[in-house]
């Protein structure tokens, strides 16, 4: 509590003007400038400007807006580097951006598909009370993508969606009936097709 006090009273200073004069650019169109004081308030430390240099970065595809190692960004190197900014600004209790990275690695945008560092993401967002990390956790041990098969282990945290965030009831409803179904008729070719679009429905709602 005391860190998270000093940590606002801090942002407050005098070179916080650095914030809206990078808004200002952003609402004017001039994204590069944006970034640019961004990515230097980023480099202060505040936890706002990383994810704002973040999104940005993860947004906007043209290279020129950033350098790489030789010249423009690649692709690559702007995902890693909108990464770099989201997991930094997570460790300052931006839930969500964890979140992001997370789902960066899960599905492969920007990045190859790696479901094990997607759970690593999704983990750290879950320590800070994150239900969609969690509902995401669930689902992978149902499914085996980079967690052990464990349905009863994704029961344990689709039922942690719900105690973290009431507004995940439904979505949660609907992954529970599908372990349910795999449990009780695991066999079944139509349980197996109707499973598939219970749970795409319910990670969808979520």
């Amino acid at each position: 509590m005391a860190t998270m006090l000093y940590k606002s009273i801090a942002e407050r200073g005098p070179w916080s003007s650095l914030s809206r004069w990078a808004l200002e650019s952003y609402l004017k169109g001039d994204v590069g400038k944006a970034l640019l004081l961004y990515s230097r308030m980023a480099d202060l430390g505040y936890e706002v400007a990383q994810s704002n240099a973040a999104w940005i970065l993860d947004r906007y595809s043209d290279q020129s807006i950033c350098m790489g190692e030789s010249s423009f960004c690649t692709d690559m190197e702007r995902h890693l580097r909108a990464h770099a900014l989201w997991w930094h600004a997570s460790e300052q209790g931006n839930e969500h951006a964890a979140l992001l990275i997370g789902d960066a690695y899960y599905y492969g945008r920007g990045v190859a598909r790696d479901y094990e560092r997607a759970a690593e993401a999704y983990m750290h967002a879950r320590s800070q009370s994150n239900a969609q990390a969690i509902f995401n956790l669930g689902y992978m041990h149902e499914h085996g993508h980079g967690l052990p098969l464990d349905l009863h282990l994704a029961k344990r945290y689709y039922d942690q969606a719900v105690e973290v965030d009431s507004a995940a009831k439904l979505p949660v409803m609907l992954a529970l009936t599908s372990l349910w179904l795999r449990t009780n008729y695991a066999d079944s070719f139509l349980v197996r097709s109707s499973f598939r679009y219970v749970v795409c429905t319910s990670y969808m709602l979520l």
